[in-house]
C-alpha cells in the first residue's frame, strides 16, 4: 500500500477507477480539529472532471461520505451526512454518514462512489490480446500483475485516485490555517506556448508589501482566492486566462489536447519544518507532486533558472525583516 505523507500525517487510498468506491484513510490528524463535509467536498468539486468547460468533458459527480474519526455532541449535526443505503435481502438499510465533527486523533475514512463510468468503453484494451495505450500503465501493469490487470478507466492508477490526495490535503490545510494562519494557492502559469504576465509569487509579494507585515490576514487570502476564481482559469492573469482558453479551444477543435504549468505559492508557513538532507520540506514537495499523473517537472523557488544567474544574484540577502528576496523559494 503506497502512503502520501508520513510518518506523522499520512493518507492511504484504495480503489479502482470502475470499481465501487475510491476509499481514503487519512491518519495522523491531531484532535480537536473542527471539520466539515462540504469544506472537503469544495475542493472534491474543483477536483471533479466537468467541472470546468475548458477541462475534459467527461463529467463525475462525485459525492465524499465521512465514515470515522469525528465526533461532536450534537449527534443530529453529526450524522446528517449523507446515507449509504445498504441491500440486504428484502431490507434496505440506510447508514448515516458524518457531516461535521471534531477530529478524534483517530484515524478518519472516507468513501467516493463511483458511478459515472462506461467500462464497455475499455474492452479493446482488455485481455492478453488488448491494445496498449501510450501514456498509460497498462503495459506495465500487465507485466506487473502477471496478465491480473484492470485496465477500466486505468484501473489504479486512474486520475480517480487524486480523491484521496484532495481528502487529505484538505484535512491538512484546515488544519495548517487553524493554528498558524497558512493558506495555499495555485494559478496556472502558461498554457502551451502561452505564458501569463503575472506572477502568482509576485503578487503575493505585492501583498506583502501592501500589508506592511509577513504574514497575511485571512481578509487578504480570502480576496485573493475570490479574485484566482474569477475568469475561465484559475490564474492571477485575466488577460491570459481570455488568451489560454481561446488556445484550449482551438486544440479542442482539432482533437488534441495542450500541456500546462502552475505556480503554487503558500503564505505564513511555520520556519524550521524539514531536515537538512533527504527529509527536507524540498524534497518531500518535489517528490510528492511528481507522483501526481501527468507531471513532468517540479522547481522550487527560481527552478531552472537558477543555472542562469550568478551566485551574488540567486542569494537571498537576511534582513532584520526577512529575507530581501525569495530565489530559493521560501
Amino acid at each position: 500500500m503506497e502512503v502520501l505523507g508520513g510518518p506523522l500525517f499520512g493518507v492511504a487510498g484504495a480503489g479502482e477507477s470502475h470499481g465501487p468506491a475510491i476509499v481514503t484513510t487519512v491518519f495522523g490528524c491531531p484532535p480537536g480539529l473542527w471539520v466539515e463535509r462540504a469544506q472537503i467536498q469544495h475542493y472534491l468539486d474543483r477536483r471533479r472532471p466537468g467541472s470546468n468547460k475548458l477541462g475534459t468533458p467527461r463529467r463525475e459527480d462525485d459525492q465524499v461520505a465521512l465514515l470515522s474519526g469525528l465526533y461532536s455532541e450534537d449527534h443530529d449535526q453529526l450524522l446528517s451526512g449523507p446515507a449509504l443505503h445498504l441491500h440486504l435481502d428484502e431490507d434496505d438499510t440506510p447508514v448515516h454518514t458524518y457531516e461535521a465533527g471534531f477530529t478524534t486523533g483517530e484515524p478518519i475514512a472516507a468513501a467516493v462512489l463511483s458511478a459515472a463510468k462506461r467500462s464497455s468503453d475499455y474492452k479493446q484494451f482488455a485481455g492478453p490480446q488488448g491494445h496498449v495505450r501510450p501514456g498509460h500503465t497498462d503495459l506495465v501493469k500487465h507485466y506487473k500483475s502477471r496478465g491480473f490487470v484492470d485496465v477500466r478507466g486505468g484501473g489504479r492508477s486512474s486520475y480517480r485516485s487524486t480523491i484521496s490526495d484532495v481528502i487529505g490535503g484538505t484535512i491538512a490545510r484546515l488544519y495548517l490555517a487553524e493554528h498558524f494562519g497558512t493558506a495555499i494557492f495555485s494559478s496556472i502559469c502558461q498554457v502551451g506556448p502561452l505564458e501569463t504576465g503575472v506572477s502568482l509569487a509576485a503578487r503575493i509579494a505585492e501583498l506583502v508589501v501592501e500589508a506592511d507585515e509577513q504574514h497575511l490576514s485571512p481578509a487578504t487570502c480570502a480576496a485573493l482566492e475570490i479574485d484566482l476564481e474569477r475568469g475561465p482559469l484559475r490564474t492571477v492573469d485575466a488577460d491570459f486566462a481570455h488568451q489560454a482558453a481561446e488556445l484550449i479551444a482551438k486544440t479542442r477543435k482539432e482533437q488534441d489536447s495542450i500541456g500546462a504549468a502552475l505556480e503554487v505559492v503558500a503564505v505564513n508557513v511555520p520556519p524550521l519544518i524539514g531536515e537538512p538532507l533527504y527529509q527536507s520540506l524540498k524534497l518531500r514537495l518535489m517528490g510528492s507532486l511528481g507522483g501526481l499523473h501527468a507531471v513532468q517537472a517540479c522547481e522550487i523557488g527560481m527552478g531552472s533558472a537558477s543555472s542562469a544567474r550568478r551566485g551574488s544574484e540567486h542569494n537571498d540577502p537576511i534582513r532584520t525583516s526577512g529575507y530581501q528576496s525569495n530565489s530559493h523559494g521560501g
